[in-house]
């Protein structure tokens, strides 16, 4: 039953009651005991129709109020599941672009400062040797390789902390499923894979070289700006 039948249950219970004990004074007065025994008998039905009545509405009152303190407790919990979620994937993302920039770049400069240095020797070895003989000024240049490992050293602390973080993730996806957003639980599954696919793709450099890896990292990132935009939207 619902909260206002109930409610009409308990005033009905009510009115039957004003009834008999209406007629029970009557008995009382025209002194029936008969009359009045059977007034006594209606008005304990009238009492306990008052008391699933009233009762039960009361009931059915507390009942309705904690399910809403349950849905808002709940929604609450998954609010704050989704926002911790979005805001590790955030910094993440913070600290994987710029690991990404600045390791791209360091490469780019060392293999055009190699290519420079490979020219630069070329052209010397045609000169003549008086002016050979010539003070020269050596440049240390530095080596892709060893441009890209100084580079990693660098952001060392900044790739362990967005590993870290993606890592944590797990256990908000699982608390945005257990706290009821099935329908979005799809869309941050995917922007947490495709983080992580970014997250692999900036740190593994292995046999390949400067255009391979910046368009592997350029791939990545564009996949999971998409999945984040439609997680964002949704």
């Amino acid at each position: 039953m619902t909260i206002m039948q109930y409610w009409i249950v308990g005033w009905i219970a009510v009115g039957v009651f004003a009834i008999f004990a209406m007629t029970w004074l009557i008995g009382l007065i025209t002194d029936q005991p008969s009359l009045r025994f059977f007034c006594d008998f209606l008005m304990v039905i009238a009492l306990f129709g008052m008391l699933v009545g009233f009762g039960g509405r009361y009931k059915q009152i507390r009942l309705a109020n904690a399910r809403k303190e349950a849905a808002a407790l709940k929604q609450k919990k998954l609010t704050k599941a989704e926002t911790a979620f979005k805001d590790r994937a955030q910094e993440a993302y913070d600290l994987i672009s710029s690991s990404s920039s600045d390791i791209s770049a360091s490469w780019s400069k060392a293999v055009s400062d190699a290519k420079k240095a490979a020219k630069k020797a070329k052209t010397s070895k045609s000169k003549s040797k008086s002016k050979s003989k010539t003070k020269k000024t050596t440049t240390k240049t530095v080596s892709p390789s060893e441009a890209v490992s100084s580079a990693f050293k660098k952001h060392k602390d900044d790739i362990a902390k967005a590993q870290k973080l993606l890592t944590g993730q797990k256990t908000y996806l699982t608390r945005i499923y257990q706290y009821g957003a099935k329908a979005n639980y799809q869309k941050y599954q995917t922007a947490e894979k495709k983080e992580v696919a970014y997250y692999n793709a900036v740190v593994s450099i292995n046999k390949l070289t400067l255009p391979k890896y910046q368009e592997k990292v350029k791939t990545a990132k564009a996949e999971y700006l998409a999945a984040w935009k439609l997680l964002i939207n949704s």
